[in-house]
């Protein structure tokens, strides 16, 4: 395609949303960092992909779209990157919360590696200690991690317990405003007297004849 059948509208970023939307091509992700979006001359070939925020969509329908990509996803920043595989049910949780959260499943797991990285801190300079230790010193130092993982555990358990009763409690709470009939009166007269009314109002006549 020549070069003068194009006209730049967009680098980077811009309006990709908008363009999307005006020619309603369907989508399916694929990987890219857009470095140029511009629109063709008719018959021009399809565009690779078009970028939408973080995400990266093809475009099979649109005729007039054409962005250049690189084949690597461009990292949005320089820190060091880990990648990690998990259960599923681990990866359910953390995309779940994710969701609720309106962040990225990235961002929860960083927040939580950093909520733990003080006592990994701590645990690396006890290993780091330990290794130049003596013998004797070493099975001092077992004991003490042993004993100090058992109470993170004691401790995990307690919270686990404290927020299972919290949900409990929110559960029933639920359940009683939906099931509780509300009392209705009507008249003026006074209240059937009950067994438990009867022994209040014997007492208090007893009382004042004294």
């Amino acid at each position: 395609m020549a070069t003068s059948n194009v006209t730049p509208v967009l680098s980077l970023l811009g309006k990709q949303i908008e363009l999307l939307e005006a020619f309603q091509g369907s989508t399916k992700r694929v990987c890219g960092t857009v470095l140029a979006v511009v629109v063709a001359a008719p018959g021009a070939p399809v565009s690779e992909a078009v970028m939408i925020g973080r995400d990266y969509y093809h475009l099979d329908d649109c005729k007039l779209l054409r962005v250049w990509c690189t084949p690597e996803v461009s990292m949005p920043t320089v820190k060091p990157r880990i990648a990690i595989t998990l259960e599923q049910e681990t990866f359910d949780v953390i995309a779940r919360l994710a969701e609720l959260q309106s962040r990225s499943k990235g961002a929860v797991v960083a927040d939580l590696i950093e909520s733990v990285l003080p006592p990994l801190r701590r645990t690396i300079a006890l290993i780091e200690a330990a290794q130049q230790a003596p013998e004797h010193v070493k099975a001092g130092l077992r004991s003490v991690v042993e004993a100090t993982h058992d109470d993170l555990l004691k401790i995990a358990g307690s919270g686990n317990q404290q927020l299972d009763m919290l949900l409990q409690e929110l559960s029933s709470a639920g359940s009683q405003a939906g099931s509780t009939p509300v009392p209705v009166t009507r008249g003026s007269g006074s209240p059937q007297e009950t067994p438990t009314r009867r022994l209040i109002n014997r007492k208090n006549r007893s009382g004042k004849g004294d």
